[in-house]
């Protein structure tokens, strides 16, 4: 049996000290004092909330007890305050929504979503064994086949290995799909339970929940997807997220004990299932701050831009392409301020440039995909990220962590909805740890424009050149893995290794447009002339002018 536990434990001992908890029963009709003991007082205010909305089911106050509160006291003063009550909590003056819940479940934290994910019939009385936190069960749904009683002990000991999320504490309440649970004849249209062992097996008549770990509300038998929680100690996010209903996305209320980092969520693995239609499914995906996701503020690295614009209404076609192939965006990811390029902790002004894990984890993260890199680098929970590259945004951070990051070509997919640094080389790719899921993602995202070579049999250049490499391997440990890679990788080819000098390689083969200009001097200027140019016109000018004419706060270097 698993151990659940609110974030909230102080209420418990809150209420002794004199606050009491009310509820209001949708079948209550009585109005006035329920209960007053030792000062504390519980009011029925169902009549008169009812009269706002007719809809209204159930509402909880929390009444805490003044010092001039006495155990004795006058209707009079009842009714003011009742009416107190009333006044402020009119539909006209006040809107309340849900956020989710966070809980522990044997000391791992957990994120109940605030959107349902269907609903199962409860039988009266059943799962008294599984422990509940403000009317909610962990329990776990089991829609895949004839599972029978029997085998869900094996299937259990397979999710565990496959989830995160998962853990056998789910498991106390089990809704089985199929013939799993036999029921006791004449009720086989209505849910039943059978115990079996420590668990409790109710049968599954929906077959519209996908299988995993939820946790039940059992009032309404609404059943409530979970993400597990981790600490962003890498500093790699600037938001959690969750989809919501109307296909755009939401900031994740939830924040487990941390110095100075965020908190993510991830879901469960298990309600996602690979097909051909979603080759990403179930994939977590850390995305740019630079791609803006409908439902969503963006800051692009800068406080100012994000305290002054809007949540954006739609989703730009390249991230959209990735959740329609099933991708679970699990965050916003910090870049350097507008994409240009940063250096750890020099230009990095309003907000901390993430932590690169490699060496003794202080290293430069590289920009401006430093989010990206950094969170690939350091998470296994996360799959892949999504960056851009203008002029080595991906390149560098993938090299300096370790990962697999390309340069794609310019074109490739629309960058609609997405900040600008030059639409002239700007282009979107990944940063990720496994190259079969890399592929996946190209074919996600570019579409017909990518041609994946997974099944095609490679055939290798045999020239190998290196520039600036070390050419004494007693020079120094580095020197020496930097000589043996490059060895190994020409061996592998069958092929050899060459130095390259750029200015040599220029100066044999010159145009004749060059008029004998320097390589150095000849390209000298060209990407800072673009970038310049291009994001002054499409991202600097339009901001300072709906900054109201007043300068905004942007790191230095910008100006």
């Amino acid at each position: 049996m698993g151990l659940i536990q609110s974030r909230h434990d102080e209420s418990a001992a809150v209420a002794r000290k004199g606050v009491c908890r009310w509820r209001c029963p949708s079948h209550q009709v009585a109005s006035g004092i329920i209960a007053g003991t030792d000062g504390v007082v519980v009011l029925d205010l169902c009549p008169a909330l009812q009269s706002f909305s007719k809809s209204l089911r159930c509402v909880t106050f929390t009444i805490v007890k003044m010092a001039t509160l006495k155990s004795s006291f006058s209707s009079r003063s009842l009714g003011l305050s009742v009416l107190s009550l009333v006044s402020v909590l009119s539909p006209v003056s006040a809107k309340l929504a849900a956020t989710g819940l966070t809980v522990t479940l044997n000391d791992i934290y957990y994120y109940v979503s605030p959107f349902s994910n269907g609903k199962v019939d409860v039988p009266c009385g059943s799962l008294a064994a599984v422990p509940k936190v403000f009317g909610f069960k962990p329990v776990v749904v089991v829609n895949q086949g004839n599972i029978a009683q029997e085998d869900v002990s094996t299937l259990f000991a397979n999710w565990t290995t496959i989830d995160d999320v998962f853990q056998p504490a789910f498991a106390d309440g089990v809704f089985l799909a199929g013939s799993g649970v036999s029921c006791p004849s004449g009720n086989s249209t209505k849910a039943c339970e059978v115990k079996a062992a420590s668990r409790s097996f109710v049968s599954l008549k929906t077959s519209n929940i996908p299988s995993g770990p939820y946790f039940l509300e059992v009032r309404t038998g609404q059943v409530y997807p979970v993400y597990r929680l981790y600490e962003d100690f890498a500093g790699a996010f600037m938001q959690p997220v969750i989809p919501a209903p109307d296909g755009g996305f939401q900031v994740m209320s939830a924040q487990i004990p941390g110095s100075a980092a965020l908190t993510i969520g991830v879901p469960s693995r298990l309600y996602f299932t690979k097909t051909k239609e979603k080759p990403l499914a179930g994939v977590r995906l850390g995305v740019k701050d630079i791609y803006r996701l409908k439902g969503m503020k963006g800051s692009n690295g800068n406080r100012a831009w994000y305290n002054l614009y809007p949540a954006s209404t739609y989703t730009g076609p390249a991230i959209q392409n990735l959740i329609d192939a099933g991708a679970q965006i699990v965050g916003l990811q910090k870049t350097s301020q507008f994409a240009n390029g940063e250096s750890a902790t020099a230009d990095w002004v309003d907000y901390h440039a993430p932590f690169n894990p490699r060496g003794d984890g202080y290293q430069d993260p590289s920009s401006s995909s430093s989010g990206a890199g950094a969170s690939i680098g350091s998470y296994q929970w996360l799959d892949i990220a999504i960056g851009s590259d203008t002029g080595g945004s991906i390149r560098g951070p993938a090299g300096v962590q370790g990962l697999f990051g390309n340069r794609p070509s310019t074109g490739l997919v629309s960058l609609d909805n997405v900040m600008p640094l030059s639409p002239t080389l700007d282009t979107p790719g990944f940063l990720v740890r496994d190259p079969y899921l890399w592929d996946d993602a190209n074919a996600a995202l570019y579409g017909a424009n990518y041609k994946s070579m997974a099944a095609t049999k490679p055939k290798y250049p045999t020239m190998i050149n290196t520039m600036g490499f070390p050419t004494n391997p007693d020079q120094s440990a580095a020197a020496a893995i930097l000589i043996k890679f490059a060895s190994d990788l020409a061996n592998f080819v069958e092929g050899t290794v060459t130095p390259l000098t750029l200015a040599t390689a220029w100066n044999a083969s010159i145009p004749a447009g060059a008029n004998g200009t320097p390589l150095s001097q000849f390209l000298n200027t060209t990407y800072p002339v673009l970038i310049t140019k291009e994001q002054i016109a499409l991202v600097r000018e339009p901001f300072y002018r709906d900054y109201a004419g007043e300068f905004p706060p942007i790191t230095p270097c910008y100006e």
